[in-house]
């Protein structure tokens, strides 16, 4: 679990369990279901952070996203990052965003103990969302900087069962058979379900900067193995990505 330092909000990490789970119960874990439930009690929790956030990654300054391009919106040091991230309260007074939205930008980020998004950056930006929306696909997609270094093998998501993939999106089928759509890190790592119904795929694409075409090369997949899965991706393109 990580506490969030000052933004009153806790956001638990959902790779954390083995890879039997993570290719069952903990693939049909929702990084919206862990906001909604926990926001509730937010005012209640105590702000602490993990002490060996205080040291400054050792990891190549020529970073390059999977696109080719600079990690613009990531910083190396994350003495700095910490320094200049933003309480959930003052994201949403600078940004006019629900008390979810800010919690959920802001949180995401921080699942893997290694928060290397560049605050001071992104709070001075013209556009903080917009900002923080690259920063997160930025930081779960850089060949470098590593999100979740504490991971281990058991946190990669099993291979076998992917059916199609297109970005960080991913058809998976569950132990159980039950075919789910899925993010998944460029390090094959998963990162939370993407939502049964379109408005949860929706979010979810915006929480995790994705862009929801993405999801159009899986279409023909999911047709053939989920309607239902494949109506509610339809539905998700027709909206905003």
């Amino acid at each position: 679990m990580f506490v969030d330092t000052g933004s009153s909000v806790v956001t638990r990490s959902v790779l954390t369990t083995s890879d039997s789970r993570a290719t069952s119960g903990a693939a049909r874990v929702s990084f919206l279901d862990i906001v909604e439930s926990e926001a509730a009690s937010s005012d209640a929790v105590v702000a602490q952070n993990m002490s060996d956030l205080a040291e400054t990654a050792s990891i190549s300054a020529a970073s390059q996203m999977r696109a080719g391009g600079t990690d613009d919106w990531l910083t190396l040091d994350l003495r700095d990052a910490r320094a200049n991230k933003p309480t959930v309260r003052e994201f949403r007074e600078r940004t006019g965003l629900s008390f979810r939205d800010a919690a959920s930008l802001i949180g995401v980020g921080a699942m893997g103990y290694a928060d290397h998004r560049d605050w001071a950056k992104i709070m001075s930006s013209s556009d903080p969302v917009s900002a923080v929306r690259q920063a997160n696909d930025q930081l779960f997609n850089s060949a470098d900087v590593d999100w979740a270094p504490h991971s281990t093998a058991a946190n990669l998501v099993n291979e076998t069962r992917i059916i199609a993939k297109s970005g960080n999106f991913a058809v998976y089928e569950c132990e159980d058979k039950e075919i789910t759509l899925q993010l998944i890190d460029a390090r094959g790592r998963h990162l939370s379900q993407a939502g049964t119904t379109a408005e949860q795929i929706a979010k979810h694409a915006w929480i995790f900067g994705q862009d929801t075409s993405e999801l159009t090369p899986l279409l023909p997949s999911l047709r053939n193995v989920s309607a239902r899965l494949a109506y509610e991706v339809e539905a998700a393109l027709g909206g905003k990505s």
